[in-house]
């Protein structure tokens, strides 16, 4: 059986985000996904260290570009901190692995976690089987 058109929305819940993101980041911490964005709250210089991120869907990852950084109770500039810490100023990309034909179309924070939108076209279904 094909499909013409298949698009799929699911929920990455936020301690399985979290999981990801600590596989490909150089950055310490823990993300959280509150008020509609994620963040990672972790500590640098012995100081409470905040980065909230903008989201991105990108073919086959979830991409994760550092928005606002925060040093104690200080908003810091993005590319000074990048001189301090390796990666700071960079956005972090988390593939996703998906079945052939298959990309990742959105992504929207949630309070749970991240929905993300998986669209394909011209689809045999029995190949997208786990």
């Amino acid at each position: 059986h094909r499909a013409e058109r298949l698009r799929v929305s699911a929920l990455v819940p936020t301690v399985e985000l979290d999981r990801m993101y600590r596989e490909v980041s150089p950055i310490g911490g823990t993300i959280t996904t509150d008020g509609g964005t994620v963040n990672l709250q972790g500590e640098l210089f012995g100081q409470v260290l905040g980065i909230a991120f903008g989201v991105e869907a990108r073919d086959r990852a979830i991409v994760l570009e550092p928005r606002e950084v925060y040093l104690g109770q200080e908003r810091v500039d993005v590319s000074i901190l990048g001189l301090l810490l390796s990666g700071v100023d960079q956005e972090v990309e988390i593939g996703v692995d998906l079945p052939r034909g298959l990309r990742l179309t959105g992504a929207e924070v949630r309070s749970n976690g991240l929905e993300i939108v998986v669209q394909g076209t011209d689809l045999e279904l029995a190949a997208l089987a786990p």
